[in-house]
């Protein structure tokens, strides 16, 4: 019986957004979500809902935010994203993620859609610092099902033959290919041996 692996992407929408990297925002407690607020959206028809997510996160930073920072959150409750940054056992006080000569700073985010929150088990800033800025690591844990490609037409598919040689064809494969691999070969080393920058097309 074949078997396959595949990930229940039914829970998962394919509008998942995952994005990573140094963002230039500070956003420290601006909200990235829309809060419940109703009052039928101030005296009229509710134009929108609340935001299910609602998971709070922490921040070191002093400074509340930049401009860039409230760009971003703008964007993270419009496309239902939101910040790992500060939300996970890993990271619960929301590490400095920069240090420069203006001081230290967190402007590096990992961003997820709401449904991937699920799927994330740890956010961590890494005590690593071979530059000013810290490394920024994230744990995903996927579910998956066994399903089967089996079929009761398939079943009934005649099995498939192997095939074998026929006399010195199979010698004479094996001939051929070895010259091929070894005038290959020769030709890689010589152009290792006369630098690498002109021979990167034929390399490749």
């Amino acid at each position: 019986m074949y078997q396959h692996l595949e990930a229940i992407t039914a829970d998962y929408p394919h509008a998942s957004l995952y994005v990573s990297g140094d963002l230039n925002s500070r956003c420290k407690d601006y909200l990235d979500f829309i809060p419940h607020d109703n009052l039928s959206f101030i005296f009229g028809n509710v134009d929108y809902n609340g935001s299910d997510f609602d998971i709070p996160r922490s921040s070191k930073d002093i400074v509340r935010g930049n401009t860039f920072g409230k760009h971003l959150v703008k964007l993270c409750g419009v496309f239902d994203i939101h910040f790992l940054y500060g939300s996970f056992s890993g990271d619960r006080c929301g590490e400095f993620t920069c240090f420069s000569n203006d001081g230290a700073s967190a402007v590096d985010y990992m961003i997820a859609s709401s449904v991937l929150f699920k799927c994330i088990t740890d956010f961590k800033v890494l005590s690593r610092d071979d530059s000013d800025y810290f490394s920024i690591a994230c744990s995903f844990k996927f579910p998956l099902k066994i399903i089967s490609l089996v079929s009761e037409g398939m079943k009934s598919c005649h099995p498939v033959k192997s095939f074998r040689w026929r006399g010195a064809n199979g010698n004479a494969f094996l001939s051929t290919l070895k010259q091929i691999l070894q005038t290959n070969c020769n030709v890689l080393q010589s152009a290792l041996e006369t630098g690498v920058d002109s021979h990167v097309q034929l390399i490749t």
